[in-house]
């Protein structure tokens, strides 16, 4: 058993969802970079955080100006995509936060954590706590991406993970005394409607001690996991995992590429016995 054990939201996300992409991911660490994609929303978080910090002007006219000023072509694989980001990034992305959260300066932003929670360390970063146009003083992640495939709020872990922290955690406690929701924010919007698209549950009264016992059993069963895998070393490939954006299915004998170029005999009655590498799968 390893000595400590230090879990971040994605780690878990991971392990909930497929086994073999945990292993894969995080355990051997075979996570290819986000792409382009990832790098517009690494940019994108900055310059929120840039703004709430006062170090860039809360308007929108200065979001975009600094959009511009840190963009990289180079990211991108062609000149077209780039300028198509761009302008999504401009022309979306900037006017959707700002439409919503301009006004309404949040006490934190891009808040690390850490606590511990059965016999692990929980870390990670909470994009924002503060006031909502709804009156709620809320925990949001921002995604940069679109919202079509988003789950509810109250069943999303990362959502629990961070409410847990404000709970666990003194500095954050002292903060954010007052949270009464929490909500996904998708700067992208949707499919057919590019304006923000959010995905909130506003904690009704009452419910927090149920809320905060649900997340907590769901985070010590996947912890529980975690031990489970480190002593017996079988990490199987879901066959109810999402694997739409998984890098691993070349490595995944759910689907053809994954599998052998050439089958392994079964052995003859009264042969060899097969090796451990011949039922690996």
């Amino acid at each position: 058993e390893r000595s400590s054990l230090r879990l971040s939201y994605s780690r878990l996300s991971h392990l909930e969802n497929c086994e073999l992409q945990y292993l894969l991911a995080d355990e051997l660490g075979l996570e290819p970079g986000g792409g382009y994609q990832a790098w517009v929303g690494h940019l994108i978080h900055r310059i929120i955080q840039g703004i709430e910090e006062g170090r860039i002007q809360r308007t929108l006219e200065a979001f975009r100006a600094e959009i511009d000023r840190r963009w990289d072509p180079g990211r991108f694989p062609s000149h077209a995509v780039s300028e198509a980001e761009r302008r999504n990034a401009r022309e979306v992305l900037a006017r959707n936060w700002f439409e919503r959260y301009g006004s309404l300066p949040a006490p934190a932003t891009e808040r690390r954590f850490s606590f511990a929670f059965d016999g692990a360390t929980i870390v990670g970063y909470i994009d924002r706590i503060g006031p909502v146009p709804e009156g709620e003083v809320r925990i949001t992640d921002f995604k940069t991406g679109r919202s079509d495939n988003a789950g509810r709020a109250a069943e999303n872990l990362q959502l629990g993970i961070y409410y847990l922290a404000v709970r666990e955690c003194e500095d954050l406690v002292e903060e954010a005394p007052d949270v009464t929701g929490v909500e996904l924010a998708f700067l992208g919007g949707k499919r057919t409607d590019p304006g923000i698209q959010v995905q909130a549950w506003s904690i009704p009264a009452g419910a927090e001690d149920a809320y905060q016992l649900r997340m907590r059993e769901r985070l010590a069963g996947l912890i529980e996991r975690i031990r489970r895998l480190d002593e017996t070393g079988a990490y199987v490939a879901s066959t109810s995992a999402d694997c739409t954006f998984c890098r691993f299915r070349p490595l995944c004998p759910r689907y053809p590429e994954g599998d052998r170029i050439f089958p392994i005999a079964a052995p003859m009655p009264g042969g060899p016995e097969a090796t451990p590498a011949e039922v690996a799968r």
